[in-house]
């Protein structure tokens, strides 16, 4: 650096052009003149500089008195610190003996404990009532000590050894008072006329009692799991089996057969009836096809039935002692219900009662509850397959098919699977007889032959009225559990009661009463079929039939204003085809039509009235008659007014002028 600076001041010299020698010669002078003002000024300073050196020789003095100060203090915190540190290892090393002694006293305080068997356990155990809440506290605490007394004797122990007799003769006697307990609360259960329930709510108090024998004396708690099993199993079937001997004669006397079918009709119904009003005769065909019975069930109407599944589902079961006193009976699908209903709360209570007091596995469960109900659930089997044999009531079975789809919703809402199977193997019978008394219904109308049912009349005929009450009864049914093998059963007999409609009608020469016999049971069977079906949900039979009424309606109509429009349509049609018909035939067309037209209405009025028992289907195809006139008018009145008839458009009323005649007609119909 002082080389650095030394060239420079060179450097400058140089630059300013000055001789070096007498630049060196002045800056020694300058220098020579800074040192002799250095040393006036340090003469000057003596006394000064002399105070500062003493000062610092005496602060020097006390640093070193400080330092020995704190090297004494550093030797004496080092000597603190390694007696702290061995005062810390003494506490250590005495918490460590006495968390170990705690360990010991705790562990041996236990054992004595669970060792030591109080006068008061014994006396208990050996002559206290079982009943009372001291005898179950007791039975506890002798379980721990059994389990304890088990987990020591592994280990050798002396005590363990010392007390085991004493233990092992109270779990001796405590479980012999409890198998006698708990057999004699079994043995209740067999008492004539006794209340099972009570004696059942006893045992569940006291379901610890059974967990302490199965835990030390398994024999005798599988002897007890079998005198309860055998007693209730007996108790069941003979419950289920009188209740339901009892039950079923409370049924109907007379019920459904064979001859009760769609396509069944007696011969004399036709002709003994003819001349009574419609809701008259069909309820005299039906006492007669029924043979007069006062209770017969209805075969193919749903009515108040649907009840049972309904709002009747879980309503209390039939009581038969109080029903015989008032001399009611019921449907078979009513006692139905109740039995099965029965079973459902006697099921549901028994498999919770076996899962709360004996404890088994999902799969022991099960075999439990089968054991109990296995003879009582084959008695209600065996009985359905009797019963469906000659049972001709498909409704009836529908139904039956429904209280089980909804009980097994129940079963399992209660968290009670094992009644699967038995469900099961009941739509297994039930399905089979509902879809061959379908099909027998079916092939009864198939069957069905015209000529021997008697005088049919224009009126809606039995078949059809039967046919539409059952399809909306089964269909309406079929809607909470759709099944496909019912829609494809309506579907087959739906196709077929058409057919037979058609076969019918075959037997009226007259057109016009074939027509209106058509009209009569499309229009009758589209009303039943409607008015039990929700407005988005109908069904493929009422488009099948609105079509075919609908092309049934229109013929009617064109058959029966022809005469009064055949040659309005005559005439528009050669206008339309350019040949123009002479003035006068169009004069005496349009002036026949005026004076007929009305008198014509008034006739169709008159005959719909007589011919249609529905009072809206005759105003609609009235209403559609006058629609039809409207139209061919129009159209004639637009030939004729671009025809050169001169006479024929002077004597025309204009559309306009025909329409409102026409409106000034519709109330007087």
């Amino acid at each position: 650096m002082k080389n650095i600076s030394e060239s420079t001041i060179i450097s400058k010299a140089l630059e300013q052009g000055q001789d070096l020698r007498e630049f060196s010669a002045e800056l020694n002078k300058k220098l020579l003149e800074k040192e002799n003002e250095s040393i006036g000024d340090f003469l000057n300073n003596t006394e000064e500089a002399l105070d500062l050196h003493m000062r610092v020789e005496k602060c020097d003095a006390i640093l070193e008195q400080v330092e020995n100060m704190l090297t004494g203090f550093q030797e004496n915190l080092g000597g603190l610190s390694r007696e702290i540190r061995h005062l810390q290892d003494q506490s250590t090393s005495m918490g460590i003996k006495l968390g170990n002694r705690k360990s010991v006293r705790h562990y041996l305080s236990q054992m004595v404990d669970e060792l030591v068997v109080p006068e008061e356990m014994i006396s208990i155990i050996c002559s206290g009532n079982l009943a009372d809440q001291s005898y179950m506290e007791q039975l506890h605490q002798l379980q721990r000590k059994i389990k304890f007394a088990r987990e020591q004797s592994f280990h050798d122990t002396k005590a363990c050894s010392d007390v085991h007799q004493v233990i092992e003769n109270l779990r001796v006697k405590a479980a012999f008072r409890i198998r006698s307990f708990l057999l004699d609360k079994v043995y209740q259960f067999r008492k004539p006329l006794a209340n099972y329930h009570i004696p059942q709510n006893a045992m569940l108090r006291f379901r610890f009692f059974y967990e302490f024998i199965l835990a030390n004396e398994r024999p005798t708690a599988q002897e007890i799991k079998d005198q309860y099993l055998e007693t209730v199993s007996k108790i069941y079937y003979s419950y289920f089996r009188s209740y339901l001997q009892r039950l079923m004669k409370l049924k109907f006397s007379e019920t459904a057969n064979r001859s009760d079918l769609i396509g069944v009709v007696s011969r004399p119904s036709a002709s003994k009836f003819s001349g009574m009003s419609l809701t008259k005769a069909f309820g005299s065909m039906l006492q007669s096809s029924s043979n007069g019975l006062k209770h017969k069930e209805t075969v193919f109407t749903l009515g108040n039935r649907k009840a049972v599944i309904e709002s009747e589902l879980e309503a209390t079961i039939i009581v038969p002692h109080a029903e015989r006193i008032q001399d009611q009976s019921h449907s078979f699908e009513s006692l139905f219900r109740s039995i099965h209903f029965a079973l459902l709360d006697c099921a549901c209570r028994e498999y919770l009662f076996i899962m709360d007091f004996f404890l088994p596995s999902a799969s022991v469960r099960e075999e439990m509850f089968q054991f109990i109900f296995q003879t009582t659930l084959q008695s209600l089997i065996t009985h359905l397959e009797g019963f469906l044999v000659d049972c001709w009531d498909s409704i009836a079975i529908f139904l039956c098919i429904h209280i089980i789809l909804r009980y097994q919703v129940t079963a399992h809402e209660r968290e009670v699977p094992v009644l699967d199977s038995f469900y099961k193997t009941i739509l297994d019978l039930l399905w089979p007889r509902m879809i061959e008394i379908v099909n027998a219904n079916v092939a009864s109308i198939r069957s069905c032959e015209v000529d021997k049912l008697g005088k049919i009349d224009v009126r809606p005929h039995i078949i059809t009225r039967r046919y539409a009450e059952y399809y909306t009864a089964i269909s309406g049914l079929n809607e909470s559990f759709p099944d496909k093998r019912v829609d494809e059963m309506l579907e087959s007999l739906s196709a077929e009661v058409k057919k037979c409609i058609t076969r019918m009608s075959s037997i009226f020469q007259d057109p016009k009463s074939k027509l209106i016999f058509l009209i009569n049971n499309y229009d009758m069977l589209l009303s039943i079929l409607s008015s039990n079906s929700k407005p988005d949900n109908d069904s493929d039979a009422v488009y099948r039939f609105e079509q075919a009424l609908n092309a049934v309606e229109s013929e009617y109509i064109l058959l029966s204003i022809h005469p009064m429009l055949s040659l309005l349509e005559e005439i528009t049609t050669e206008i339309q085809n350019d040949r123009i018909p002479s003035d006068e035939r169009v004069l005496n067309a349009i002036l026949k039509f005026k004076g007929s037209w009305k008198n014509e209405i008034d006739r169709l009025n008159e005959d719909n009235r007589r011919s249609f028992q529905n009072f809206h289907c005759g105003s609609r195809l009235l209403q559609s008659a006058l629609t039809k006139l409207v139209e061919v008018y129009a159209a004639f009145f637009k030939a004729v007014s671009g025809a050169p008839l001169q006479k024929a458009r002077a004597e025309m009323t204009n559309v306009q002028k025909f329409m409102v005649e026409v409106k000034e007609k519709r109330p007087q119909l």
